[in-house]
């Protein structure tokens, strides 16, 4: 059995702790990237209006009258050398490292060329080099005692008496196989706390049913609203149920965790224990159903293609009316509809968009919406996988021997030095295409990028999670000429080889019939 709570550097340094670094462990090896980054991350957090910055979990057991560390030494050993470097006048706590028979505040007076020692000395430049500035505002956040902001560790203490040999413990807690995502947590909470194996069997298996959706990248395109803070997918829905904002976790990784904790708690106790009172089943029982109801609403998102195509892109353009959708679970399609005709409420009018090298994103914004309401007419789902997946992938080029991220351009139709249209800036002669493809084809007539967008159309199914091209389904059909077969009487439309005013119109007109319908667009020359 173990005990868990969470232990802040304050109480690490009023505490009077002694550590103990097992032998079997490896020795300290952080670059000086890692500190950089940690002392980036810290610093922004101390410039937040979050609460608790989770730094990671250490796993203890005492012998012996210390603390041995078997999981955690080395982040616990860098904010140790990042006091140590800053000079502050506290008493830092002990951490004896059985290999070297040796107190940390030995090792660091001495003059050693170990390997260990080297890493040591190494994170002590890298912290003295640091911004003078942030490093005075990173040293109060770690020494200062304030109710509002502090920096924790989560403290799992083993069992004295545990019959498990710690250097197994350490292999399985480094193999990932403990428990230490909230998603976990509260999983095991469920698990020890409800007493009914059938209730018990139920939420097993609707869980394994909510991960494995989760895990579709179909449907998590169009609800990862934040897109870099998730630690584990089903934290999502325990964040909906919370009520708690999901960018947390990126600071503190078990806050959902501690929310539901805090469910449970009674309001008086101090030592933050759970609540053993005759309804805490209860609680917990009704917590999964509003889960289970949350999911099923997302579920229902994503079987209505309409619905599935206005809430991506709300996540797309709009991510705080998209968190609104979901923190009300407002998904009926109605809602969605009117929550994407209100992100356009002050944009301006198609009609005006044109081309400008500056400032592209109204362009992508429009033509976006143009693709998912195209494929609201054809009764199918944008790809916002494939759409993302470009958006986020690195590309090298190698002609220039350079790499780019990926990403979504506004590209003319038809080259703008020597084109056959009139309006070369304008929406008639614009398509949203993937950097890549857009990259690599260059500046070359209509004709040829033709040519060039169809093969690769032609060698990638588009229905494949792992194409290697994704073309849009509008853009596709402008180079194809789509739009162009409502104007029969032009002789020119059946020419591949060129994009002409004729062509620029149809497609033109295409675009403004759709957002008309959408958005009740009136008065404009179609």
């Amino acid at each position: 059995m173990a005990t868990v709570c969470d232990i802040s550097t304050i109480d690490l340094l009023s505490e009077n702790f002694n550590f103990s670094i097992p032998s079997y462990q490896r020795g300290y090896r952080w670059t000086k990237e890692n500190i950089y980054a940690l002392l980036d991350d810290l610093y922004e957090f101390s410039q937040s209006n979050e609460t608790i910055y989770c730094l990671q979990p250490i796993v203890l057991k005492h012998v012996d009258g210390k603390l041995r560390i078997i999981d955690g030494q080395q982040r616990l050993t860098t904010i140790y050398l990042i006091l140590k470097a800053l000079k502050r006048e506290e008493k830092l706590w002990g951490m004896f490292y059985e290999v070297e028979q040796k107190d940390l505040s030995e090792l660091l007076n001495e003059k050693n060329t170990d390997i260990n020692s080297q890493f040591r000395d190494a994170a002590l430049d890298a912290v003295g080099k640091y911004d003078k500035n942030k490093k005075e505002a990173i040293a109060d956040l770690l020494t200062v005692k304030r109710e509002e902001k502090k920096v924790i560790f989560i403290k799992y203490t083993i069992d004295s008496e545990s019959k498990e040999k710690e250097q197994d413990i350490f292999n399985r807690l480094n193999d990932g196989k403990i428990p230490l995502t909230s998603a976990e947590l509260i999983r095991a909470l469920f698990m020890t706390t409800i007493s009914a194996p059938s209730f018990q069997m139920e939420i097993a298996k609707e869980w394994e049913l909510m991960e494995n959706t989760l895990k579709d990248e179909k449907y998590w395109s169009i609800f990862n609203t934040e897109k870099r803070y998730i630690t584990t997918r089903m934290d999502l829905l325990f964040a909906i149920a919370s009520k708690y904002d999901i960018a947390n976790t990126r600071h503190n990784p078990l806050c959902i965790y501690h929310k539901v904790e805090e469910m449970l708690r009674s309001s008086d106790n101090k030592e933050e224990k759970l609540r053993s009172s005759d309804n805490k089943e209860e609680k917990l029982i009704n917590y999964w159903k509003d889960v289970r109801r949350i999911f099923w609403g997302m579920s229902s998102v994503y079987v209505d293609y309409e619905s599935y195509n206005y809430m991506g892109m709300l996540s797309l353009f709009n991510p705080d009316k998209a968190r609104e959708v979901i923190k009300d679970i407002g998904f009926e399609r109605n809602n969605l509809k009117q929550k994407v005709q209100e992100s356009f409420d002050n944009s301006p009018s198609p009609e005006v968009l044109e081309y400008k090298v500056t400032d592209t994103s109204e362009l992508r914004k429009f033509f976006v919406l143009f693709n998912i309401l195209d494929c609201n007419q054809n009764k199918e789902r944008f790809r916002f996988d494939l759409f993302l997946r470009e958006e986020n992938q690195q590309y090298t080029d190698d002609e220039k021997n350079e790499s780019y991220r990926g990403g979504w351009d506004v590209e003319h139709i038809d080259a703008k030095n020597g084109t056959t249209i009139n309006e070369p800036d304008r929406l008639n002669n614009l398509v949203l295409l993937d950097a890549r493809t857009n990259r690599g084809y260059k500046d070359i007539p209509f004709g040829k990028k033709r040519d060039w967008i169809r093969r690769n159309f032609t060698k990638n199914d588009k229905q494949k999670s792992d194409c290697e091209f994704f073309t849009l389904p509008c853009t596709l059909k402008v180079f194809m000429k789509f739009y162009s077969y409502s104007q029969p009487s032009d002789s020119q439309s059946s020419d591949y080889s060129k994009w002409t005013d004729a062509d620029g119109q149809a497609y033109k007109t295409a675009m403004f019939n759709l957002f008309n319908d959408f958005m009740d667009i009136t008065g404009k020359d179609k």
